[in-house]
């Protein structure tokens, strides 16, 4: 075997074969993260959707001069029924309000967050209506502590507003989730503190989310349990870009927030983005595997003659290509190791960025998917590679 690969292999030229190697590296590496990234945008839509498999909606009257009175923004039951009558409604929840009042203090001199108080309205919808997922989204009477979900906006203005202005220390949604807040309740003559810390932050919902328990356990307490007002409702429907909900919401002088339909469009972007993307991809890849199939065709025309004389001596074609391809063997394991470790190292650094700027959480770890398309192409590499070799040294035993 030594002496085969040295008679052989003398004639290996490192440029071509460094070259050809780059150029497959990069082509699978970026391919299989292309393929994670749109396995993870598929589902982180359907997470998001919850149970509810839709786009959201979050729907209210329009404010005119006509409704300068509060009870002209309140749904009727006439048109709440006309509303989950129509089409393009799958599913829907009216936002339970608070019917009392609510101010929310906080402070931390450890942390340099400075003393606040102020007023707030709490709001509560079923959790399938909510865009992000949180465990053990409920409360009990007995629980010390309040969940609550703030609109991501709230942090933002925070951040760049206030603390600005202020000269104040700015807040990362970790530190946000760190901070306890005094909630104190007022109404019908009653007052109570709770304890409230924030387990999420909204980009869908702009409004200050409790557990639905909650509020109608305080609604009970502190306000009027029996008056139901609706001025807000969450709907579900599977195309937020169908012309009728547009036709619908004119009609009945209703608004809903622009903002989900540019989330919508942005993810099919992101769906295209990525997919031609992965096409690219794939071109760069059979670029790289006929530039490494041509340095194998290299060896073996620059050896035509040493392997004519090997085979004269009684090595067979067998042998020979065992022996080119065993030489071969640790290129291949580099380049899909490499790919491989690109591919995780890369994941990883994403997943970190985005939970860290946008609140997004994926999996860091590589999808089953896509290692089963690495080993198809890992497979299918060295399958082609083998019957490249046997054919060219039946082509060399019949040019004798």
């Amino acid at each position: 075997m030594k002496t085969i690969f040295k008679v052989i292999l003398h004639h290996k030229n490192k440029k071509s074969k460094t070259i050809s190697t780059i150029g497959f590296i990069i082509g699978l590496t970026i391919m299989l993260l292309s393929i994670e990234l749109y396995i993870n945008v598929k589902s982180i839509s359907k997470e998001n959707d919850s149970s509810v498999d839709n786009d959201l909606l979050i729907v209210s009257k329009k404010v005119t001069t006509s409704l300068l009175s509060q009870k002209n923004n309140i749904f009727t039951e006439k048109e709440l029924t006309s509303l989950r009558n129509s089409d393009f409604v799958n599913d829907m929840a009216p936002f339970l309000s608070c019917d009392y009042n609510v101010f929310v203090e906080v402070g931390d001199d450890k942390l340099g967050i400075p003393n606040l108080y102020t007023m707030a309205f709490f709001e509560a919808i079923p959790s399938k209506f909510i865009d992000i997922k949180i465990k053990d989204w409920n409360w009990d009477p007995s629980d010390e502590i309040i969940p609550i979900i703030l609109p991501k906006n709230y942090l933002d203005a925070y951040n760049f507003g206030i603390a600005i202005t202020a000269n104040t220390p700015q807040i990362s949604a970790d530190l946000l989730k760190g901070i306890v807040f005094k909630i104190h309740v007022r109404g019908n003559n009653k007052r109570h503190t709770f304890i409230g810390s924030v387990v999420g932050l909204s980009s869908k919902i702009n409004s200050i989310l409790v557990p639905e328990s909650f509020i109608n356990y305080t609604n009970k307490i502190y306000g009027n349990y029996e008056k139901i007002n609706i001025n807000r409702i969450a709907i579900s429907t599977k195309n937020i870009q169908d012309p009728v909900i547009k036709k619908y919401l004119s009609e009945n002088n209703l608004t809903t927030s622009n903002n989900i339909s540019k989330e919508n469009v942005v993810q099919k972007l992101a769906n295209g983005v990525l997919s031609y993307q992965i096409i690219i991809c794939l071109i760069i890849i059979i670029q790289g595997v006929l530039l490494i199939l041509f340095y194998t065709k290299m060896i073996m025309y620059d050896a035509k003659r040493e392997i004519q004389q090997l085979s004269l001596i009684g090595y067979s074609n067998s042998i020979i290509s065992k022996t080119i391809e065993k030489t071969l063997i640790n290129t291949y394991f580099f380049i899909f190791g490499s790919c491989l470790a690109l591919t995780y190292l890369c994941k990883f650094l994403i997943s970190q960025q985005l939970k860290n700027s946008l609140e997004l959480e994926i999996n860091p770890f590589i999808n089953l998917w896509t290692i089963l398309i690495y080993i198809l192409i890992l497979t299918s590499f060295i399958l082609i590679n083998r019957n490249n070799l046997k054919s060219k040294l039946i082509e060399f035993q019949t040019s004798r």
